[in-house]
């Protein structure tokens, strides 16, 4: 919910395998007005040095897509890392390295060409839109909607099975899989997919996190203050960002911290705004960091300064103002609502909320919005992208460059929508007919979508 909630903002030290640079500065960013003939549309500067000199946005043509790598869930999976190659101060001040989290190149991708908006929708999930079966995960589009298998089939993982439907482990032997109805709030589940939506599967006391036992609860719904179970991250225990972030899911500011008297206890908390520019480099060519503290147990966090895109030591301190994750998690609450005709695995995919949500504008969302959920879906996806890439939306040219061109922006979200020219109830009302199990056949024209 790519980030990108980069991991490597969080990595404060260095491999000896790794070299480093004696004169680290902060990259800069061109956007161009006019297509390439070859069809580049993303280029970061990769060679020969690790460290980012330059990233380059190159417009496409009418009826194409820049394929970057959109389907990243970054944001509810913050250490997952890879895809789309960007920046931050940690991995400037290393010129080479064939780490993949201290490294802003290696293993991602560093370069990106314009294709066709058919090709570009492929593996798609039930609720999504769709010309031909071979856009669809499962390999079923029927009347427009990408389908999944029926509740009862056996399945090996969730994005095989249908709307309303994840893939569960029986609890008796032999174990195995069916897609069957997602859980309710209180039931037992072993990852957030199997939940309803608008529900996290987590640990409610520090009870559960020593057996391990995580249940469905609401997510974004708790004051600060409140006591949850807290888990370190297995392959990441020391990475307080990471950790406070992801055990803060229940939280009404996206937070939490350990308390001091017992670490599988957590408590949510709201850090004190701390937003200013800042050099990401002292003299000594080390990082600079910004210190957060927070309105619970005196916990603080420390994060290094990171780079802006306006070239030289142009830093910003890397976490927007607390009411941006509170503003997001009011809003995904609200989208949770609205997305009966979604697959569960598009649950925090507000990409994919634009063909599957209900009550979204067939229209499309612009900076008037048309309708007050075309609006909560706008601030969700501004909120997101800020908290993503805070340091590097800073700038008039800059923004203005990441609003047309950055994967999660609203704009680069609206060119990837198949937009049906006013069929749009046929299809929803035909996926809310298949949904019950009854399939309709609806004569529909595939050439009217553009």
């Amino acid at each position: 919910m790519k980030t990108l909630l980069l991991l490597s903002l969080l990595l404060n030290f260095v491999s000896l395998k790794d070299t480093i640079s004696t004169s680290p500065t902060c990259p800069s960013m061109e956007c161009l007005s006019q297509p390439r003939e070859d069809g580049l549309c993303f280029k970061h500067s990769s060679s020969p040095s690790n460290a980012v000199t330059e990233i380059q946005f190159f417009p496409c043509p009418e009826g194409h897509i820049c394929e970057l790598d959109y389907t990243q869930q970054q944001f509810t999976f913050p250490e997952r890392h890879g895809g789309m190659a960007w920046v931050n101060s940690t991995m400037q001040r290393v010129e080479e390295s064939e780490d993949v989290q201290m490294s802003a190149v290696y293993k991602k991708q560093t370069e990106a060409y314009c294709v066709d908006k058919d090709r570009f929708k492929a593996g798609l999930l039930a609720g999504r839109r769709c010309k031909l079966d071979q856009q669809c995960y499962y390999g079923s589009c029927q009347t427009g909607v990408c389908r999944g298998k029926s509740s009862g089939s056996e399945c090996s993982k969730h994005q095989e099975c249908d709307l309303g439907l994840a893939c569960r482990h029986m609890q008796e032997w032999p174990y195995t899989t069916f897609c069957l109805p997602m859980r309710t709030e209180g039931e037992s589940c072993f990852d957030e997919f199997e939940c309803q939506f608008g529900l996290k599967c987590w640990y409610p006391t520090a009870q559960h996190v020593s057996s391990l036992s995580r249940v469905c609860m609401k997510a974004y719904s708790l004051p600060d203050g409140a006591e949850i179970g807290y888990k370190s991250n297995d392959y990441f225990p020391d990475l307080q960002y990471l950790n406070m972030f992801r055990n803060g899911q229940l939280c009404q500011s996206l937070f939490a911290i350990p308390s001091s008297d017992n670490p599988k206890l957590g408590l949510c908390a709201s850090f004190r705004d701390f937003n200013h520019t800042c050099d990401p480099f002292n003299s000594k060519n080390q990082l600079n960091y910004c210190k957060y503290t927070f309105n619970q147990e005196s916990a603080s966090l420390t994060l290094p300064c990171d780079c802006t895109l306006m070239g030289d030591s142009n830093g910003r301190c890397p976490l927007p103002v607390n009411s941006t994750f509170r503003l997001l998690g009011q809003q995904m609450n609200v989208l949770y609502g609205k997305m009966d005709y979604c697959h569960t695995m598009d649950r925090d995919n507000l990409g994919a909320f634009l063909e599957c949500g209900e009550g979204i504008s067939t229209g499309g969302i612009s900076d008037t919005a048309t309708s007050n959920l075309d609006s909560v879906w706008a601030d969700a996806v501004r909120a997101r992208m800020e908290i993503e890439i805070y340091p590097q939306n800073m700038g008039s040219y800059q923004q203005k460059c990441l609003e047309n061109h950055y994967p999660h922006s609203v704009q680069s979200y609206m060119t990837t929508v198949y937009e049906a020219r006013g069929l749009y109830g046929l299809v929803q009302a035909g996926a809310k007919q298949l949904k019950g199990g009854l399939i309709v056949i609806v004569g529909l024209i595939y050439c009217l979508f553009i």
